[in-house]
């Protein structure tokens, strides 16, 4: 799965909720490796929530992932330089 999501340029999400953590330092490990994009989400369903985010900051620190592959490090206009290719790829 991050090789593919590598090839397509996709981005893969470390979910931070503590209950709905998918990707645990192993995996993080093997995205690191494959080199595939980061996504660090809260998955809030509550503004009490949004601090979970820490939790996914913390994984992907543990894992070893550097900020140029994770998207919310991205400046907006990398952001939407990002976006607007994947737009025009639509695969």
């Amino acid at each position: 799965m991050f090789e593919c999501a590598r090839e397509h340029d996709r981005a893969v999400e470390i979910d931070g909720y503590p209950d709905r953590q998918d990707l645990d330092l192993d995996l993080l490990g093997l995205a690191r490796e494959t080199g595939v994009r980061i996504s660090i989400g809260s998955d809030a369903h509550a503004a009490t929530q949004l601090e979970f985010i820490e939790f996914g900051i913390a994984a992907a620190r543990r894992a070893g992932i550097l900020a140029e592959r994770i998207i919310n490090c991205m400046t907006a206009d990398e952001l939407l330089a990002w976006t607007g290719h994947l737009a025009g790829r639509r695969s």
